[in-house]
């Protein structure tokens, strides 16, 4: 099976958008600015850089210290780095 996960974007609304995937377990802490899975072949840090419907990107430095915890976790894999805006 194709690994999927979803990231909102810019033109998504986020009280929609949790509402339809709130569910998922890697979308439950809607306070941390993204998520890691690892499949066979690669590691996806997907990461969000929207703050809502129609905002331009943002890069606070909470994202950066996270971003930068992630990238630093030792793996075996190729690191994929997804963003939405």
């Amino acid at each position: 099976a194709m690994p999927w996960c979803v990231l909102p974007g810019a033109h998504d609304d986020p009280e929609a958008f949790h509402e339809a995937f709130g569910d998922l377990p890697y979308l439950s802490n809607r306070s941390q600015p993204g998520y890691v899975f690892d499949t066979e072949d690669v590691r996806v840090i997907a990461f969000r850089t929207t703050s809502g419907k129609g905002s331009p990107p943002r890069f606070t430095s909470a994202q950066s210290e996270w971003l930068q915890e992630q990238l630093v976790v030792p793996s075996s894999r190729p690191v994929v780095l997804a963003m939405h805006h």
